[in-house]
């Protein structure tokens, strides 16, 4: 692999919870409900950069749950647009 190829990256259901800033529950529904598709091999579930980018190109405008410590997804996933937008990436 050359300089200019960058390997993928892989995040875990925290990870990819906080790069959503949502929290785990929620991406655990997410994922239940199909609405993102990671990538499993037995018990371990892992989360690709494109996977998260995707759900998000899509729209995830259905607000899951709202509480005082968490804000809808919907707000989450415009932030989070916004910083790919900006930046190129979720990171």
């Amino acid at each position: 692999m050359n300089e200019t190829e960058q390997k993928p990256k892989y995040y875990t259901y925290p990870e990819a919870a906080q790069l959503l800033r949502c929290s785990e529950k929620t991406l655990y529904n997410r994922v239940r409900n199909g609405d993102i598709q990671p990538l499993r091999n037995g018990k371990l579930v892992l989360f690709t950069e494109e996977c998260l980018e995707s759900f998000l190109r899509r729209g995830c405008n259905k607000t899951i749950s709202y509480d005082e410590d968490n804000i809808t997804d919907a707000r989450n996933a415009r932030l989070v647009e916004e910083r790919v937008s900006r930046h190129g990436s979720i990171e």
